[in-house]
């Protein structure tokens, strides 16, 4: 079996992932990063947990003595750190909706003029700027 990786491991795996997308990595990331590498750790010692059992499911006592089938308790834990995991990943701009251009992307009166958008519909006339009739006011 192999070694599992350390927080240290997973926080330069992290890093140089940011570096890839952003082509550098601001400290003031560094909380973030090890806090998505902590998680990391957990993960792989929970999915090495859930792995090594027999089944997805545990034998449990009911209130009445009888025994019933319950999921493995660890599922739902799984479960909420792989979504917190994803939400650490989208706010470090690691995810597909965090493309590079519009984390680079400069917001004042340039990002404006440079919008293909704004382009194609600067030749347009605004409505408001037309009587009922249709023509220019």
């Amino acid at each position: 079996m192999a070694k599992p990786k350390s927080v240290q491991a997973y926080k330069k795996e992290i890093v140089k992932m940011i570096e890839a997308r952003n082509g550098a990595f601001d400290n003031w990331l560094t909380p973030q990063v090890e806090g998505a590498a902590m998680n990391r750790v957990i993960l792989a010692q929970i999915h090495t947990e859930i792995t090594g059992a027999k089944s997805l499911t545990i034998t449990v006592s009911g209130s009445m003595g009888q025994e019933k089938r319950e999921p493995h308790p660890l599922l739902a834990v799984y479960d909420k750190m792989q979504r917190t995991l994803l939400q650490q990943y989208a706010a470090l701009g690691l995810n597909y909706n965090a493309t590079p251009s519009k984390i680079n992307e400069p917001t004042g009166k340039a990002a404006k003029e440079d919008d293909p958008l704004v382009k194609f519909y600067s030749g347009f006339m605004d409505v408001r700027d037309t009587t009922p009739d249709g023509e220019p006011k």
